[in-house]
């Protein structure tokens, strides 16, 4: 009688491990989806964003470099994630793991808040040294 109480105790310890494993592939699984949409999204909105430059035919956009062309798409990059993972956080709430969505995204925005105070002052400064050297190329070709 007493193996099988033992057999029985390890059955249920057994399924409580089966449940746990479950429902942590569960929830990469949430993960993983939810990166993907939001990987899809960042990409169609920094396009989107960087496609708008396009169509603005000031004289500024018309002296920039192929470098503050470059940096200036990874800036609206950067905008972009930040934008799209504060719209991840809606469909997180819906799901059983809501605090580790929230946590996650929480952390993705602050490391791009963090990239973004880092950009910046590198755009700027970049943009402005390759300004100067278009105007110069300008000024003297006239």
């Amino acid at each position: 009688m007493t193996v099988n109480k033992e057999e029985k105790i390890i059955l249920i310890k057994d399924v409580g491990i089966e449940k746990t494993t479950i429902d942590k592939v569960k929830h990469e699984k949430i993960t993983n989806i939810l990166t993907i949409v939001w990987g899809i999204l960042t990409l169609l909105l920094g396009l989107k964003i960087n496609s708008l430059g396009d169509k603005i035919t000031s004289e500024t956009f018309k002296m920039m470099s192929d470098v503050t062309d470059a940096l200036l798409f990874i800036f609206n990059m950067l905008v972009a994630s930040g934008v799209t993972a504060i719209v991840m956080f809606i469909p997180s709430l819906f799901f059983s793991n809501r605090w580790e969505l929230c946590t996650l995204w929480g952390k993705r925005i602050i490391k791009i808040i963090k990239y973004l105070i880092i950009f910046i002052p590198l755009y700027f400064l970049t943009s402005c040294i390759f300004g100067l050297g278009d105007v110069g190329n300008m000024l003297s070709n006239n």
